[in-house]
């Protein structure tokens, strides 16, 4: 993959293609599923409140998190404890 901060001149026939957006997908216990549109960084309490919160029965104390290892198709597993202070 080419680097972005290098010059790369077109050539005829050349199709540039820039992405909208990373995504992530919110599922499970959470009132919206789906997926969403990121920009920039957000944190896993921004991602909940996208998905409009989590629903009555939700296990707040197990939220899991896929997130893909850089440079293969594995995925890692991480579990966050939600309950806050509560």
């Amino acid at each position: 993959m080419q680097e972005g901060r290098q010059t790369l001149w077109m050539q005829p026939g050349d199709v540039i293609s820039v992405l909208d957006a990373d995504m992530i997908y919110v599922y499970g216990n959470v009132n919206k599923q789906g997926s969403v549109k990121v920009r920039e960084p957000i944190t896993l309490t921004q991602a909940i409140v996208s998905a409009e919160g989590f629903k009555s029965a939700a296990k707040t104390d197990k939220v899991r998190v896929l997130r893909q290892v850089q440079g293969n198709a594995d995925r890692e597993e991480l579990v966050f404890d939600m309950n806050g202070d509560r």
